[in-house]
């Protein structure tokens, strides 16, 4: 009876040594391998999160750069447009490569010292788009609220005032107006009259408006300051 027992308590002792050293192959061996293959897992998720976060951002950075030469050229025509400086003159050079082409005779070219550029306010809205005269109130119209790019301010934007004396036929001379509105320098033709010569064809026309300068990294007040030819 005694051996029997005997018997029992070391197979149970054998049981729980097997049991024992099976969690301790499962602490020292199986276990970490297995957080060590979850935490690859994870890593090799993050990675190709990455990977196709970076695939995304390539395919816009070749897709930008397909276009990048269109860009060169349309900020050719721009600066052109709107140079960073009065080029006063290569105003007075385009103006009069015009009037030749246009068979007109310029009798006075007058520009003045730029002024920095003022952003329309709230008040500005209340004139008649017509009569350039205050309103009681603003336009019912909102497409008539003046509105401007934040970036356009005074610091960095001025105004050139221009006024222009020409005389030619009434053909050629709306001929030349035209040209000056449409030609690679931006100019705003805001004031235009004509007075025909007796006894001829020929019309003496008086124009003003504004050419413009968007500055580059240059004080604007300084830039004022100075005469535009």
């Amino acid at each position: 009876m005694t051996l029997t027992l005997d018997h029992r308590i070391k197979v149970l002792i054998a049981v729980l040594l097997m049991l024992v050293l099976a969690a301790g192959g499962w602490l020292l061996g199986v276990q970490p391998a297995v957080t060590a293959a979850l935490d690859a897992a994870t890593q090799e998720t993050a990675v190709r999160t990455q990977n196709d976060a970076a695939r995304a951002t390539l395919a816009e950075l070749e897709k930008a750069q397909s276009t990048l030469p269109a860009l060169k050229k349309q900020l050719v025509v721009l600066d052109a447009s709107v140079p960073a400086t009065p080029g006063g003159s290569e105003l007075l050079d385009s103006i009069d490569a015009l009037a030749d082409a246009r068979g007109v005779t310029v009798q006075r070219i007058a520009i003045d010292a730029a002024v920095p550029y003022l952003p329309p306010t709230p008040a500005d809205a209340a004139v008649d788009p017509e009569t350039g005269e205050a309103v009681a109130g603003p336009p019912a119209d909102p497409a008539l609220v003046p509105t401007t790019d934040p970036r356009i301010t005074s610091d960095d934007f001025v105004v050139v005032p221009v006024a222009l004396d020409v005389t030619g036929t009434l053909t050629h001379v709306l001929q030349f107006v035209h040209g000056v509105q449409n030609g690679p320098r931006l100019f705003l033709v805001n004031k235009f009259s004509s007075v025909t010569d007796e006894g001829s064809s020929s019309v003496k026309a008086t124009m003003s408006g504004f050419v413009y300068v968007l500055l580059d990294g240059v004080d604007a007040a300084a830039q004022a300051a100075a005469p535009a030819a």
